[in-house]
């Protein structure tokens, strides 16, 4: 009799267990039919106008590989967040992907301050996730599960000063920074500071603000009065403009430079005749250049939107970090799971992402993907960004 009970409790035990046991088995994420990809980003926050349109280059692009069958038999089913820029907001929407709609991996993590909010719970949940952010900080020190394709704010800042130096010559150049007071606006300063220290140019002074700042009349008059006549300006484009607009209103005129957040058509807009002479620069093909690979974006976006309204630069940024993600997936292979992804991920080697930007490569140890950069000048007369140069490698060893 006690051996029929014990018996009949194991069984019980077992029944109640098998579905547990079956579903342990299962990736997270996949089925036969789909992969589950997730992405957050700044829809309403003060980002949002960059990652709108950023947003939008990935969903295209998944829809594009679905028509042309998906990824080894699979559909790829994609799944947006909003972090409103805001790191709090950025954990919970990662917690809800995860853990409710049971995502295999991160296609966009949009903001540097949100990326590294995030960091540790990529790591417990086991998400492999490539970076939409501009700071180093996100792959130093090395984190397995962050992939970082676009350069860095900081090696922008080197780019920029190298140019500046060497291209211009300028008799007597002072250099400062007005930064956003956070890992993505001090990558920036620290870049454009670094080179002034090599070439020996005259550093006057830095000056931040909090994300979402409206006034920015103090840094302005600071720097103003500290005589910078080359300013390097490690922000986003609402508040780039801001202090555009505010220079000039206060009768200050340096050379102002900024990083690809900044050199967008809506500059033109925001910034109006006070972007005049700006250089901006960029990772990625802009939208107004007519290559193979921006006029395949825009037919894709034509063709399941129906209107390009919103689309800028960062929507090909998008679509080129979705292209890179599904690469990964393509060379991972039909027995996939989250550490052949990243092993796959590890693989590329000088990715040619249909000249849409730089050659990407990863490797065992190496999460940074990219580190080339171009430069272009703000026309206001022609609302445009004219090249000022091809693609340049900073030179300073960082």
């Amino acid at each position: 009799m006690k051996k029929r009970i014990i018996v009949l409790f194991i069984g019980i035990v077992f029944l109640f267990s098998f579905p547990n046991l079956i579903h342990a088995g299962k990736t997270r994420g996949l089925t036969d039919q789909t992969i589950t990809i997730g992405s957050i980003m700044d829809l309403t926050g003060p980002a949002s106008f960059i990652m709108r349109g950023t947003s939008a280059g990935a969903e295209s692009y998944v829809k594009y590989i679905n028509d042309q069958g998906g990824i080894n038999g699979r559909k790829i089913r994609y799944i947006v967040e909003d972090n409103t820029y805001q790191p709090a907001t950025a954990v919970a929407a990662l917690k809800k992907l995860v853990y409710r709609d049971k995502i295999f991996a991160l296609c966009l993590s949009g903001g540097t301050v949100c990326v590294l909010a995030m960091a540790d719970a990529v790591k417990r949940d086991d998400v492999p996730t490539m970076c939409y952010s501009g700071s180093e900080a996100v792959y130093t020190p090395f984190r397995r599960h962050l992939f970082s394709a676009q350069t860095s704010n900081e090696r922008y800042g080197i780019g920029v000063a190298e140019y500046i130096i060497k291209e211009l010559k300028p008799k007597s150049p002072r250099f400062a920074s007005i930064y956003q007071d956070d890992e993505f606006g001090k990558s920036g300063l620290r870049g454009f500071r670094k080179a002034a220290k090599f070439y020996g140019v005259e550093w006057v002074g830095e000056k931040p603000y909090k994300r979402g700042a409206l006034d920015f009349t103090s840094q302005v008059i600071s720097l103003k009065n500290a005589g910078a006549n080359y300013v390097y300006l490690s922000s986003l484009i609402r508040e780039g403009s801001g202090i555009l607009r505010e220079a000039k209103k206060l009768n200050w005129h340096p050379i102002f430079s900024g990083f690809s957040g900044m050199s967008l058509g809506k500059l033109f807009e925001l910034a109006g005749d006070s972007a005049d002479g700006f250089i901006g620069s960029r990772d990625v093909a802009g939208w107004e250049e007519d290559t193979p690979g921006v006029r395949k974006i825009k037919e894709t976006i034509m063709k399941y939107r129906g209107n390009l309204e919103g689309m800028h630069s960062h929507t090909n940024v998008g679509w080129e970090l979705t292209m890179l993600m599904t690469e990964g997936l393509k060379r991972a292979g039909k027995g996939l799971t989250t550490d052949n992804l990243i092993r796959a991920l590890e693989s590329i080697k000088n990715f040619d992402p249909d000249g849409l930007a730089a050659p990407v490569t990863w490797g065992r140890n190496r999460r940074e993907g990219a580190i080339g950069l171009k430069l272009m000048k703000a026309d206001v007369a022609n609302k445009a960004f004219v090249p000022i140069t091809g693609w340049i490698m900073p030179e300073l060893k960082k």
